[in-house]
């Protein structure tokens, strides 16, 4: 089934599109010694304030050239850093390190950081197209439950070297037009510009969220005046375009020079990574390849070994649940682990015969089909209580219709 689902989507794209979808730009942030293969050295991008011919890491990223020279400091405060390890969503591959927004350690504080690459040919008035950009991106966390210093944490794009056109994230300062950010247990994800707008579907504030998140930005552009328009949308599940986007900007001129890497200043604790840079003009050739849904280990069916991961993870959230290719139990991507997950498990499941790696071996002993949600709760109280032994598990049962 998994297969023709397959077969399906590319016949779909391909007659919608045809030669149409183009991936303008790629950077999965690959570390090591050769440029002209796309590769960074671990360590700073540059520290250089404001040159854009000197210093810096320089590779080349491909298919196109839309984005030049090297990542360069902006305002004020050390570049990021190329780091080794990388950010998954929902188990889709990510080939390469990150880039880290802090030039020092993680937990050093004051470390500012803004960093940015130039468009090739940039975006003017006269500009036509749709375009979309999208990134993997992790906003970090603050130091402990009482550390209340968030700073600014977004993901950044420029009209100019110097001026922030759009952002992606979250801030400790009230960013007026009625979204109060100040603290990170009531501060939501935000799309800024000339108004801020709070992304629908986001976490309910940054203290709960410490997950990876796809951002995808849709950029229509026209060389008519004020005919511009931005649509987010934040943690797509697939590769169709959503129909409803998580904020939207209308009636614009958007002129870019530069896209940004992650910003923070003014807030400590882990620091925000990106990962995965691609630039298309079709939404498909924006997002990674996403794995089977309800496929948490990566290993192309939906069996027992993912029951019993989404068990284990039940009812935790944002950093506490693993996000890898190898293991992701988060596979509806809202953040935690809920009954949500479990649901879509049964629904997509593969294979019913526990340690089985294939659908054939179905007559075996069957995973856990319960007729209600007691079952599933039930076994997250245990897991919750094997976590923690001092946590006493109290159960009462209730009659439900089986779903």
């Amino acid at each position: 089934m998994r297969w023709t689902l397959v077969v399906s989507t590319c016949i779909v794209s391909a007659v919608a599109s045809p030669a149409a979808a183009t991936l303008l730009y790629y950077d999965p942030f690959l570390t090591g010694a050769n440029p002209a293969a796309g590769q960074y050295a671990l360590g700073l991008l540059d520290t250089t304030l404001d040159a854009p011919t000197t210093g810096g890491q320089s590779p080349t990223i491909g298919p196109t050239t839309f984005l030049q020279l090297q990542w360069d400091a902006v305002f004020s405060g050390p570049n990021g850093k190329v780091q080794e390890s990388g950010l998954s969503f929902l188990g889709a591959p990510s080939l390469g390190g990150s880039q880290l927004s802090t030039a020092d350690d993680p937990l050093a504080q004051n470390s500012d950081v803004r960093a940015r690459r130039e468009l090739t040919t940039p975006w003017t008035d006269t500009t036509n197209g749709i375009y979309y950009i999208s990134l993997l991106a992790n906003f970090g966390s603050t130091e402990g439950a009482a550390n209340t210093d968030m700073g600014f944490r977004a993901f950044e794009l420029y009209s100019n070297p110097n001026t922030i056109l759009y952002s992606v994230g979250y801030s400790a300062f009230d960013l007026g037009g009625g979204v109060a950010q100040t603290l990170p247990a009531t501060a939501r994800m935000f799309l800024g510009g000339s108004t801020y707008q709070i992304l629908d579907g986001g976490p309910d504030n940054f203290n709960e969220d410490g997950a990876n998140h796809l951002i995808v930005m849709r950029f229509s552009l026209s060389s008519d005046p004020a005919a511009d328009s931005l649509s987010v949308y934040l943690d797509p599940k697939s590769v169709d375009e959503p129909v409803v986007a998580s904020a939207t900007v209308t009636g614009a001129n958007i002129l870019m020079t530069h896209v940004g890497g992650m910003t923070i200043y003014g807030g400590t604790g882990t620091s925000p990574v990106m990962d995965e840079l691609r630039v298309a003009t079709t939404f498909a050739e924006a997002v990674p390849d996403f794995p089977a849904p309800g496929d948490t280990d990566n290993d192309d069916d939906v069996d027992f070994v993912d029951y019993q991961n989404i068990i284990k993870y039940m009812n935790l959230g944002g950093a506490a649940v693993p996000s890898t290719i190898e293991l992701h139990p988060d596979i509806t991507g809202d953040g935690k682990v809920t009954i949500a997950d479990f649901r879509l498990w049964k629904d997509r499941r593969t294979d019913l015969t526990p340690g089985s790696g294939s659908a054939a071996g179905s007559a075996g002993i069957s995973a856990p089909e319960p007729t209600s949600i007691v079952f599933v709760l039930v076994a997250a109280a245990l897991a919750a209580a094997a976590r923690n032994p001092s946590n006493i598990v109290r159960c009462r049962h209730r009659a439900f219709a089986a779903p």
